[in-house]
Parts: C-alpha cells; structure tokens; sequence
C-alpha cells in the first residue's frame, strides 16, 4: 500500500479562480479587508498639498474654459502649479491610522526578487510603469512586498487588488524606495482604475 504525501504550498496560483492570482495559507474569505486608495496612504501635509493643488486647478477651469484664448496658458499654469507641487511633496510622511489595517489596495506589480520566471518579492504601485519606465512614486506611494515563498510572475501591465496588513515599513532599492509594507495575504484581478492620486 503506497503512502499518500501532502506537499505544504504556501501560495496557489492560477489555481483558485479566475480572478483569485495567489492566496496564502493563513487567507481568510471571511474577514472582510477595508478597501484603501492611495490618497488615504498619504500623510496629512502632502494629501493637503494635492487637495489645494486640485482646488487651484478647478478655480483655472472656470476662469479659463476650454476653448476660450485663455485656456492655453491656463494648461501650462497648472502644469507648472502640479510639477511644483510634486516636488514639495514630503514624500515619506504617511497616514497612521491606515498602519496595521487589513486592506485591499489595487495597483500595479513591479517586480525585485526574480528567479527563473517567478517573484518573491515586489513593490506595489499606484500606476503602470512606475519604477520601470518611469520615475519612481514617492514613498509614501510605494507598497513594499515580501512572499514566503516564489510565484509565477503574473502580466506586470495588468492591475491587482492586493489584500493584507498594511505596515510602515521603509525599503530601499535600486527600483524605488517605499514608506509602505503588506503582508499579502491575496492577490486577485482588478479592472477599475487604480491611482486616484495623479490623473493620467
């Protein structure tokens, strides 16, 4: 009679559900993750920068409407009053009372520990291309992510809604540096837009 052998796997991947990407063994369906924006990671200087960023450009808008001769120069004036703002940004400061929540946060995956077509560990961005194509988000726009074990690397141009507990946990990387930590407890598709922080 043979022995039956159960081979402990700490991720399922493609597995699960169309929509389910990876589940550690610790996931539970029936907790229910808070839903978190990348505005809410934002400490409370810098959310208040971008919320006077965005009260300067609607002000422009209906001084200046679109079509009119004035609407050009109103463009190039929020340019430069998003591009100044930006570089004002504190950066690391970020949103205490979010620490230690379960969340789900969707984004985009930018990979930093690979091996023969899988990822252990990650940052999760806001945007397709950060760190990539792009400069890097600040920090405190950066979700630092360490698996237990590796897991196929899923479509990087694709977003995912990223479940688990939120830490403030400073990483450095070549790729980009990050104020934030999960502990990923699920990944799963995600198709709404991600980044209601910058507009693209």
């Amino acid at each position: 009679m043979g022995l039956a052998v159960a081979f402990y796997k700490p991720w399922d991947w493609f597995e699960l559900d169309n929509n389910t990407l990876y589940q550690s063994d610790e996931y539970d369906s029936t907790v229910v993750s808070v839903p978190i924006s990348w505005q809410a990671l934002l400490g409370n200087t810098d959310r208040q920068l971008l919320q006077n960023l965005r009260d300067k450009k609607t002000q422009l808008n209906q001084q200046f409407p679109e079509g009119t001769e004035l609407s050009m120069e109103s463009e190039l004036l929020a340019s430069a009053l998003t591009a100044q703002t930006w570089q004002s940004l504190d950066g690391y400061q970020i949103n205490a009372d979010v620490v230690g929540q379960y969340a789900s946060l969707p984004g985009f995956l930018v990979p930093l520990e690979l091996n023969e077509g899988k990822v252990r560990s990650f940052f999760i961005v806001p945007y397709y291309g950060a760190c990539l194509h792009y400069p890097p988000p600040p920090p405190n726009q950066i979700v630092y992510v360490q698996l237990p074990d590796y897991i196929p690397l899923p479509d990087m141009q694709l977003a995912y809604k990223f479940t688990g507990v939120l830490s403030e946990t400073l990483f450095e990387d070549p790729m980009g540096t990050s104020a934030w930590g999960m502990d990923v407890s699920a990944i799963s598709a995600y198709s709404a837009p991600t980044d209601d922080v910058r507009v693209h």
